[in-house]
């Protein structure tokens, strides 16, 4: 999948025109490309799209629109940033309930910290007298125009200022004789964003390079419904006891770190959406599928171990059930071992030492623990199935160290013995 991003010296005229061209659109004082997106708590395929202006023609309503709010007088100027704008910008935010978007209306532009931009940024006004309706901003290449942004007056609202706005930039594009007018961007599923595809002489960006004609558009192509499919393939070949620990995650952190591939910095899965199965012993399983290498990644979340990879769905399901089943198999015979241990040391040892089991969903193997809580120590005890040993690990809640490997539970008791009573993680 396609996520760039690029801060151009300089971005007016044929270079501006070179990015649209490939896809890209204006994103504050960077510009940007990427393939999907998190919306509203969904995630969507970005549909980058742009009008041919050769033969372009306004449809029946839109010239009716046009006629209608012909009484408001339209102002074109460079882009300016005064009070009344900001209010109809704060207003906006509030509308889309973005959590990303910019704070101000002057920093959706420029950077606080600098009054240069590298782009040719101009604003279309419409006033009705000396109220300012609604006001959209664009910015201007060799061959193009770009719209970025439109915001109005929440009283203007049944006028439709908008997509006004929308209209009257495209009659200055064709005043300007511009080959192309590029509206932004609507999504793969029906949106807010859907007016945009009013416009005639519609084409789509394929994320293959290329454009092609509107009608064309099939949003099962979409890498959106390719990986919704792909992991629906999974799910229906799952049984139900593992269907009912499993849910679709929406990884909104995916969109975060993806830009500096962060992702194992930060714990986060490297997709956009996956299946997660979470057992009674607190593992996170993860199916994501690869569109790149058109594969399936089955993994365990805490430090991404791969269990398998396989562009066939039966294959990755099956893998999932048998790591599911195994490690229920492997759980009640861990905890029936750390049972009696447990029973032994309570029994054995002072009862000021207090004992209880826990699930590490870090592990796949020794997943039970059993921490035995001393004066200045804490002993965390496991039973390792593949060994069948037990391991001891003990901790001062600072570090931690492998006290030793046992092969039967009076080696552990022995050790106990000593390791409960010890103040520092010094050698025994």
């Amino acid at each position: 999948m396609i996520f760039e991003f690029d801060m151009p010296e300089v971005c007016n005229g044929k270079a501006l025109d070179d990015y649209l061209e490939n896809g890209w659109f204006r994103d504050g004082s960077l510009m940007s490309r990427y393939e999907m997106i998190h919306f509203r708590e969904q995630i969507y395929s970005v549909v980058p799209l742009r009008a041919q202006l050769n033969g372009f023609s306004f449809s029946r309503s839109q010239r009716k629109l046009l006629r209608r709010n012909s009484f408001l007088t339209q102002v074109i100027q460079p882009i300016t940033f005064t009070e009344e704008k900001e209010e109809m910008y704060q207003t906006h935010r509030m509308r889309f309930k973005s959590k990303n978007s910019p704070k101000t209306l002057k920093s959706y532009f420029i950077e606080e910290s600098s009054n240069m931009t590298p782009f040719e940024t101009w604003e279309l006004s419409l006033y009705d007298g000396d109220t300012l309706a609604g006001v959209s901003f664009f910015d201007v290449g060799e061959k193009s125009i770009c719209s970025i942004l439109a915001i109005f007056n929440p009283a203007y609202e049944p006028q439709s200022i908008g997509i006004t706005t929308m209209l009257r930039e495209v009659e200055y594009a064709l005043s300007l004789n511009k080959e192309y007018y590029y509206p932004g961007y609507v999504l793969d599923q029906p949106s807010v964003f859907d007016y945009k595809k009013r416009l005639s002489n519609l084409e789509f960006f394929n994320w293959e390079g290329n454009w092609e004609s509107m009608n064309y558009f099939d949003p099962t192509k979409a890498a959106n419904h390719i990986i919704r499919s792909k992991l629906t393939a999974v799910l229906q070949l799952l049984d139900r006891s593992v269907l009912r620990q499993l849910h679709l995650v929406h990884n909104e952190q995916f969109f975060y770190h993806v830009w500096h591939q962060t992702f194992d910095l930060a714990d986060v899965i490297p997709a956009p959406m996956y299946l997660e199965c979470i057992t009674p012993w607190a593992h996170k399983l993860n199916i994501q599928y690869d569109l790149k290498q058109k594969e399936y990644i089955l993994s365990l979340h805490h430090y991404y171990a791969i269990f398998a990879q396989s562009s066939d769905p039966e294959e990755i399901a099956g893998k999932l059930m048998d790591i599911y089943h195994e490690m229920n198999t492997s759980a009640s015979y861990q905890q029936n071992q750390l049972s009696n241990l447990k029973q032994q040391i309570e029994y054995r040892l002072s009862e000021d030492n207090r004992t209880h089991l826990y699930s590490n969903g870090n592990k796949t193997d020794g997943f039970i623990e059993l921490a035995v809580e001393g004066e200045y120590l804490t002993l965390y005890i496991s039973f390792l199935t593949s060994e069948d040993t037990y391991e001891v690990t003990a901790s001062n809640g600072v570090r931690e160290i492998q006290a030793g490997v046992y092969y039967s539970l009076q080696e552990v008791l022995d050790a106990l013995k000593i390791w409960v009573n010890k103040k520092s993680l010094g050698k025994v």
